[in-house]
């Protein structure tokens, strides 16, 4: 376990973890780019949440738990973006969230598939 504070981080060890990932970026500009190359990245869990924007633009796969992105807070909007062909797969919950007037855009084809619940709790803009 470990714990990293920094303005930028390069995470090209992620797609080989065995843990549980957990990235914030609470500045009033804050955004997490998660950039994944190989197509079967995979994580225990994942908890991403950033003030202005999350960015998923690779496959992601939760082994155990909870894939979270998460943008903004209740009363600041946010921004998620899915890029065009990611499949973010989870083990339990798959919960995305913007904020309460935040938005979710997706480019499709994009695949978010959950064994238990799928949550997407804001306005959702497909293109």
């Amino acid at each position: 376990a470990g714990l990293v504070r920094a303005s930028g981080l390069t995470l090209d060890m992620l797609p080989r973890m065995d843990g549980v990932v957990l990235l914030r970026a609470l500045a009033p500009l804050g955004a997490i780019l998660l950039n994944f190359e190989d197509p079967f990245s995979q994580v225990r869990a994942l908890d991403a949440e950033a003030l202005q924007n999350v960015t998923l633009s690779g496959n992601l796969t939760s082994t155990t738990g909870v894939v979270i992105l998460r943008a903004g807070r209740s009363s600041q909007a946010g921004v998620v973006v899915i890029a065009e062909g990611v499949t973010a797969t989870a083990h339990t919950d798959l919960e995305v969230d913007a904020g309460e007037r935040g938005q979710v855009n997706l480019t499709a084809p994009v695949a978010l598939l959950a064994a238990r619940h799928l949550k997407i709790q804001s306005d959702v803009w497909v293109t």
